[in-house]
């Protein structure tokens, strides 16, 4: 299932770019985000924070990390679908986060795949030491997801 903002995709089909600045708080404006979490409110919660801080110009949500995967394998060839940036959540039921960063670290060449942030409610020593391996992933960030955050 992929959810959007709705006024955020009212703008952009009808045409119309919303202003968005190069750098908000020192930080880049991405052009499309991923989000992947198996909690509706979480998603919800993400889409609307990267509205709000005018964080990427486009993002896309998706409960499970296999639809997410396989949308990404469908939309390489298509640059302005890559996304610059992923949110994923560690735990999901289904694919997990760790096992969706595996298959992203096989499907990427080094130095080209998307920035991630992974959200967990817990993080452990153990998540911690797994999820250095991957060179792509830049925070680990502790839900509920704030504006700060991104």
């Amino acid at each position: 299932m992929t959810l959007s903002f709705p006024m955020k995709s009212l703008l952009l089909s009808s045409g119309i770019q919303p202003p968005i600045p190069k750098l908000i708080n020192d930080m880049p404006v991405y052009q499309y985000a991923m989000i992947i979490d198996d909690d509706d409110i979480a998603l919800l919660l993400a889409e609307r924070l990267i509205c709000m801080a005018d964080f990427a110009r486009q993002s896309h949500c998706f409960q499970k990390a296999e639809t997410a995967l396989k949308w990404i394998e469908d939309s390489m060839n298509q640059i302005s679908l890559k996304p610059d940036i992923i949110l994923v959540d560690l735990h999901m039921k289904g694919m997990d986060g760790y096992t969706f960063l595996k298959k992203m670290d096989d499907f990427f060449e080094p130095g080209n795949a998307p920035n991630v942030y992974v959200l967990s409610s817990t993080i452990y020593s153990d998540d911690r030491r797994r999820l250095k391996k991957f060179s792509f992933v830049k925070k680990i960030i502790m839900k509920p997801l704030k504006i700060e955050d991104l």
